[in-house]
């Protein structure tokens, strides 16, 4: 059995070294309504209690984004694929207004492999923009392309800032003092639909700046993947025997800038099985550090 599906997937590799490199046609950006979060007050913590809002000010902030992308799948028949992990570096200029409307715009991006730089770098300018409110949550999110980008730069620029926006900084509405603790639920796409649950713990709280633990936990959102065969064809199902993610990760976030300090990572592995003896383990890393 071959499992030709992946949960989390690195494929920007492939992406740039096949995709076409010509410009495609500019178009105007598009809002697209976000996926709504739920959140959940596990412990209000101790102490003074206050509410926790964005108050961002007017005063760009500068940071560097690097992102890792892993993907390694096993099986116990010993049909494996190499294990892979690719980095992107993106600095970029993050402005906020006090309606919590965020930008971040990318200076030139690099990436693991330095041969594929120069393609790369036409994707200086993207842009993502996205309207909230001043607990964190996302209403609405706009990725937009100079129209110097190549289908290629364009595609994984998009790629590896969504998973900075897949990990939301959302604050509960209740006022909540040190060793806080809530729960964002959340729905990741990609290459498979995961459901990821981000728990936050507070450790300190100091002015405008909040310390905060970061735990990551994802799961399919579906019991089983269909397989295909080599001519294309459905072979069959893989269900779903066991999922697991293990996480660790600290941020700071400072309420009046768009972007928190800090590094989180976490990986997740899916066991999947079928009709027969073979399993398939696949594991997908992702880290994610804001400086």
């Amino acid at each position: 059995m071959h499992a030709r599906t992946r949960i989390l997937t690195a494929v920007i590799a492939a992406l740039l070294l096949t995709s076409c490199s010509d410009e495609a046609p500019s178009e105007p950006p598009i809002a697209v309504e976000a996926d709504a979060v739920k959140i959940s007050l596990v412990d209000g913590g101790s102490g003074s209690k206050q509410p926790i809002r964005f108050k961002p000010t007017a005063t760009p902030q500068q940071a560097t984004l690097i992102i890792d992308d892993g993907f390694h799948q096993t099986t116990s028949t010993g049909d494996d694929t190499p294990e892979e992990t690719h980095t992107m570096k993106l600095p970029v200029t993050a402005e906020a207004t006090e309606q919590r409307k965020v930008t971040l715009t990318v200076g030139t991006p690099t990436y693991s492999d330095t041969t594929l730089n120069d393609e790369l770098a036409t994707a200086q300018g993207f842009a993502v923009s996205w309207e909230g409110d001043d607990t964190g949550r996302i209403h609405t999110l706009v990725f937009s392309a100079p129209d110097e980008a190549t289908d290629t730069a364009r595609a994984a620029t998009e790629r590896f800032l969504q998973h900075v926006i897949n990990l939301p900084v959302v604050f509960p509405g209740e006022d909540i003092g040190t060793g806080a603790k809530w729960k964002v639920e959340s729905r990741v796409s990609g290459a498979s639909t995961l459901l990821q649950t981000t728990t936050y713990t507070v450790k300190s709280i100091a002015g405008s700046v909040v310390e905060l633990d970061v735990q990551v936990e994802q799961r399919p959102a579906v019991s089983k993947l269909s397989i295909t065969g080599a001519d294309g064809q459905p072979t069959g199902d893989l269900q779903v025997l066991d999922s697991t993610t293990n996480s660790k990760g600290t941020i700071k976030v400072d309420l009046s800038k768009p972007l928190p300090e800090g590094d989180v990572q976490f990986t997740t592995t899916v066991e999947y099985g079928g009709d027969s003896d073979v399993t398939v383990t696949q594991k997908a890393t992702t880290r994610i550090q804001f400086q």
